[in-house]
C-alpha cells in the first residue's frame, strides 16, 4: 500500500519533463524515466549480491540499503530539484472532481486521441508483463535455465531499454515520429513475441535435471508437478540460448519505444492543466495491467503452456497493432499548445 502511494512520484516526475521539454524533445525526456527503470533493474541486483555477501547473507541488509537510495532521492528533490511548473499557475486548477479529481480524469480520458493512447498503453503492457512476469518459467520449462541463466535474459533486456531509451529514442523521434515510432514498436514487439514462443527445445549446455531439482529445492522433496516441469535430460546446446538471446532484442527494443512515444503524445494532445491528470491515467492503467496479467498469463501457461502464453500474446499485439493503424492517424493528432 505504502509503495503504491509513493508511486505517485513516477506521474510528478513525467509531468515535470513534459513542462521542461517541448513537443519535439518530449519522448526523449520521457524515455530517460524508462532508461533509469532500464539501468535500476540491471545494477540493483548486481548491488543486492554484494550487499548480501558483504552482510554475510543478512537478507534485511538489501532493504535498508534501498532505503538509503530513497533517502538519497528525498534531498535531491528537496535541495537539487526546482520546480517546473510557473508559481502563477499552480493555482488555476479547481477541484471540482472531489479529492480524486474524477471529473478532470473523465474529461480526460473522452478525449478521443487521448482515449486511444490510453488504451494503446494498457494493452501493450497487459502483453509485455507477460514477458516479465513468466519469462523466468518459460526459459525454465523450455531451456532448463537457472537463476543465473535468467539473470543474463534480463540484463540484456534492461542494457537495450537503456540503450533504446536513454539514446535513440530522441533521434528515432525526430527522424520518424511519434506514431510512426508506435506503429513500428508495436509490430516488432509482436514480432518478438511470436518468435519467443517458438523457442527451440534444447536446454542450456550445463543444463542436469537431477541438479536443477537440487538447486531449485534444496534439501526439499520435489513434487510432481514441479519435476514435470522441467525438460529431460539429453538434448543440451547452444541453440536455444542464442535463439532466445536473439529474440530479446525484438523484444526489448520494440517495447523500450512504445511507452514514451504513446506519453510524449498524451502530453502534446492535452492542455497544461491536464498534463498531470492524463499521465496520472496512464500510470495507473500500466499498473493495473500488471496487477492482472500475472493471473491470465498465469492460467494461459497452466493449461495451454508457455508457446501458447508468448504466440498468444504477439498474434494480439498485431491486433493492436492495426488498431493503432486505424486510430491513431495524423488527422486526430491535434497538438494542443500549452499556455
Amino acid at each position: 500500500m505504502i509503495d503504491g502511494i509513493s508511486g505517485a512520484n513516477i506521474v510528478a516526475a513525467q509531468a515535470a519533463i513534459a513542462d521542461s521539454t517541448t513537443p519535439r524533445t518530449r519522448s526523449q525526456g520521457l524515455g530517460l524515466i524508462g532508461a533509469a527503470f532500464g539501468l535500476g533493474f540491471t545494477i540493483g541486483p548486481v548491488i543486492a549480491i554484494i550487499t548480501l555477501q558483504a552482510s554475510g547473507g543478512n537478507y534485511q541488509a538489501p532493504a535498508f540499503v534501498a532505503a538509503g537510495f530513497s533517502f538519497c532521492s528525498i534531498l535531491l528533490s528537496m535541495f537539487w530539484f526546482k520546480e517546473t511548473h510557473p508559481q502563477e499557475k499552480r493555482g488555476q486548477i479547481t477541484n471540482k472532481g472531489g479529492i480524486f479529481m474524477l471529473g478532470k480524469l473523465r474529461q480526460v480520458i473522452q478525449n478521443p486521441l487521448v482515449g486511444v493512447l490510453l488504451a494503446l498503453i494498457f494493452m501493450q503492457r497487459l502483453i509485455f508483463a507477460g514477458v516479465e512476469s513468466l519469462l523466468a518459467l518459460f526459459t525454465l520449462n523450455r531451456l532448463g535455465m537457472n537463476g543465473s541463466w535468467n539473470a543474463m535474459i534480463f540484463l540484456l533486456i534492461g542494457t537495450l531499454l537503456v540503450v533504446v531509451q536513454g539514446k535513440y529514442i530522441g533521434e528515432w523521434t525526430r527522424r520518424f515520429g511519434e506514431r510512426k515510432l508506435i506503429y513500428g514498436g508495436l509490430a516488432i514487439l509482436a514480432c518478438g513475441l511470436i518468435l519467443l514462443s517458438i523457442t527451440p527445445n534444447q536446454t542450456v549446455p550445463n543444463y542436469s535435471r537431477d541438479g536443477l531439482i537440487a538447486e531449485l529445492q534444496g534439501d526439499e522433496t520435489p513434487t510432481t508437478d514441479q519435476i514435470d516441469l522441467l525438460p529431460p535430460d539429453g538434448n543440451n546446446g547452444w541453440l536455444g540460448v542464442i535463439w532466445i538471446l536473439l529474440v530479446m532484442f525484438p523484444v526489448a527494443i520494440g517495447a523500450g519505444v512504445i511507452t514514451p512515444s504513446i506519453n510524449s503524445l498524451i502530453t502534446q494532445n492535452v492542455t497544461q492543466a491536464d498534463v498531470g491528470s492524463a499521465l496520472g491515467v496512464s500510470a495507473s492503467l500500466v499498473s493495473l495491467a500488471n496487477a492482472i496479467t500475472p493471473i491470465i498469463g498465469g492460467l494461459i501457461f497452466q493449461f495451454l503452456g508457455g508457446t501458447a502464453l508468448f504466440m498468444l500474446g504477439g498474434l494480439v499485439m498485431i491486433g493492436i497493432s492495426l488498431y493503432a493503424f486505424q486510430n491513431l492517424n495524423p488527422q486526430k493528432t491535434v497538438v494542443t499548445t500549452h499556455d
